[in-house]
């Protein structure tokens, strides 16, 4: 499936975990894989990127307590609803604010 190419919705997110350990990485991969949308956590303190499906790379953000993450989610069908998107950050930001 082809990406839509339009912005991809952002959510700016303060982390509360000292880092991405192995147990918060999986659970983040666990969510991407079941959406079918790209998403990419970037940390804005060391402009480190990476892909949720990515445990390494997530564990390489060398996220800090209170780092501004940017939560970047690229929509793969023009029908998605708002609703569903906001459901997805929600679920992401509940396992970066889970120490």
């Amino acid at each position: 499936m082809t990406a839509v190419l339009r912005e991809p919705l952002c959510r700016n997110i303060l982390a509360k975990t000292a880092r991405i350990h192995m147990r918060n990485a999986y659970q983040l991969q666990f969510i991407a894989k079941k959406t079918n949308h790209r998403l990419i956590l970037t940390n804005t303190r060391n402009d480190r990127s990476a892909d949720l499906t990515d445990v390494i790379e997530l564990m390489l953000l060398g996220v800090r307590p209170n780092d501004q993450l940017e939560l970047n989610l690229h929509l793969e069908d023009d029908f998605e609803t708002q609703d569903s998107s906001q459901n997805i950050m929600n679920d992401i930001e509940q396992v970066l604010v889970t120490p």
